[in-house]
């Protein structure tokens, strides 16, 4: 028997959500997918209180991978930008050449870490890397081909490798469905992953490492007409939204939303409005829907093309407000409202795409005790960034591979069996 020159070695993310990293080794040549940080096992160790050592013991509590994982490669390519695929780039080799899916979304990054206080200190690389944004649906100097993806961060990319003896395609997390609308849509993905392996029937995939996160979860589809229906419901009350940076598709659809009600928008956060200002120089579509709406001048103090408004503002006219804030720091942004002058059983409404295992965010207890001292009243309208199981057939019969190895998932083996019985 011949023996395989592609050797593919799952190092994390096989049998967990998040902290994808994958080595795959041909001839001569070494390429890394992703180096996330498992945020499974972060948080049996550490708290707000108790705060890792440094990058050693990062190492050798197998949070993030261990140095032998990146010797001799040519390159690491990030799929993403949340931390479980993005991990702490200061645990990469000095002079490590590092393919990221954006320029202008990793240099927010670097600007937002490379001050922390905490153990985020660590995602911005050491200044002897080599960063350079992929070229999209182009074969590089490794025979990569970055391929995009719809997912709850933005831009994110799936890789096809052409390698000496074996054609394999990383998904990274990707769903099917686009949640703006349709020129929204068509201007931020050129293509998706099913129209590319459609419109190029004439290639073949040996291996299939794809993501399986909703696979034994009980997740129920939501579409983006429950958003919609829930913003309409909800238009006489003073309405508060808790997103997730990168999502940058989520936001659009909410801010949309609410400008059909003429609800005054405000982004009471300074990294959300960062992004969003980012988005404006390379989307025309995000430029006319982000037109109008304002920023909090009390969380926000960085220079972005939106005007300010006060909190004072904000309390004399409530109802005539929806604040968009950023899900990690929502607590620190409702507490700046006098409580006395926000309408009782106000809602927040809490869009969570991911999983809170996949990127640590703070413990929901404390989060709705803060949300019942103020009154408010917590929702949760969950569109997820992942596929939905019933939909792995489509993927699949249009992606036609001889075998999968399944990743960011906890049941492996149900994606095994599905996949038996669809080829």
């Amino acid at each position: 028997m011949v023996k395989a020159m592609v050797n593919i070695k799952i190092v994390q993310g096989r049998r967990e959500i998040g902290g994808n990293c994958i080595r795959i080794e041909d001839k001569d040549k070494v390429l890394i997918f992703d180096q996330g940080i498992r945020f499974s096992i972060f948080r049996r160790y550490f708290t707000r209180n108790i705060e890792p050592l440094g990058i050693p013991e990062l190492r050798k509590l197998q949070i993030i991978p261990s140095e032998e994982v990146f010797e001799n490669a040519d390159s690491i390519y990030i799929t993403h930008f949340h931390l479980d695929h993005l991990g702490l780039l200061q645990n990469l080799p000095v002079k490590s050449k590092i393919k990221i899916p954006s320029m202008r979304i990793f240099n927010l990054f670097e600007r937002w870490y490379q001050f922390s206080s905490s153990w985020l200190k660590y995602v911005p690389p050491r200044y002897s890397t080599q960063i350079s944004e992929v070229e999209l649906m182009k074969s590089d100097e490794n025979n990569v081909v970055a391929i995009p993806v719809k997912h709850s961060a933005y831009p994110s990319y799936g890789y096809l490798y052409f390698g000496s003896d074996e054609t394999v395609f990383y998904t990274g997390d990707f769903r099917l469905t686009s949640i703006v609308n349709e020129n929204s849509g068509l201007e931020m993905y050129e293509t998706s992953v099913i129209e590319y392996f459609e419109d190029n029937r004439d290639l073949k995939i040996d291996t299939l490492i794809i993501e399986g996160t909703n696979f034994g979860r009980i997740i129920t589809p939501i579409e983006k007409n429950t958003i919609k229906s829930i913003i309409e419901r909800m238009a006489d009350e003073m309405m508060i939204f808790a997103v997730h940076p990168l999502e940058i598709e989520l936001i659009l659809l909410v801010i949309m939303e609410l400008k059909k009600l003429d609800k005054k928008i405000v982004i009471a956060c300074e990294r959300l409005a960062e992004f969003l200002d980012e988005n404006i120089k390379q989307l025309s579509e995000a430029k006319a829907i982000l037109d109008d709406i304002f920023v909090l001048i009390d969380t926000v103090t960085k220079g972005v093309i939106f005007n300010s408004i006060d909190i004072l503002s904000i309390e004399s006219e409530p109802t005539k407000y929806a604040v968009i804030v950023n899900v990690r720091r929502i607590i620190d942004s409702l507490r700046l409202f006098d409580i006395e002058k926000i309408p009782l059983g106000s809602p927040v409404i809490l869009l969570t795409s991911e999983p809170f295992e996949e990127e640590e965010v703070h413990r929901e207890e404390i989060l709705l005790r803060w949300l019942n001292y103020y009154g408010f009243q917590p929702y949760r309208a969950r569109i997820s960034g992942h596929y939905y199981p019933f939909e792995f057939k489509t993927i699949i019969k249009t992606l036609k591979p001889k075998k999968i190895i399944p990743i960011h998932t906890r049941r492996p083996e149900l994606m095994y069996e599905l996949f038996s019985r669809i080829i």
